[in-house]
């Protein structure tokens, strides 16, 4: 008797998320404390999307959790392997690398 696909998918990309989440989180704010300790200083650059050394922790933290959906959304949907992981990492990093940063030009909120 074969599984419900759809619970199937879930059960992977929540599987998947609950490992990467929590551990790129906490990468993402001990390097952050690592690189910007200026930043917590008074004379702080403003945000630079393009400058990751003038990012908030609160910004990071965003592009760290929207880079570990989109890994685990992908690696959950293509077949087990090599080549998906490689797939989803290099389409999370486009989308957290890329995307994330425009998208807090447009939307402020996201950068403080």
């Amino acid at each position: 008797m074969p599984g419900d696909p759809m619970l199937d998918f879930l059960v992977q990309f929540l599987s998947r998320l609950a490992v990467m989440l929590p551990v790129i989180l906490l990468l993402v704010a001990v390097l952050w404390l690592i690189f910007n300790r200026r930043r917590l200083a008074a004379g702080a650059p403003s945000f630079n999307p393009s400058n990751m050394r003038t990012w908030s922790i609160r910004f990071a933290l965003i592009d760290g959790a929207v880079f570990a959906i989109v890994f685990a959304l992908v690696s959950a949907l293509m077949a087990d392997n090599q080549l998906s992981a490689g797939v989803a990492g290099a389409l999370a990093a486009i989308v957290a690398i890329g995307a994330m940063p425009r998208l807090a030009v447009h939307y402020p909120w996201l950068s403080k």
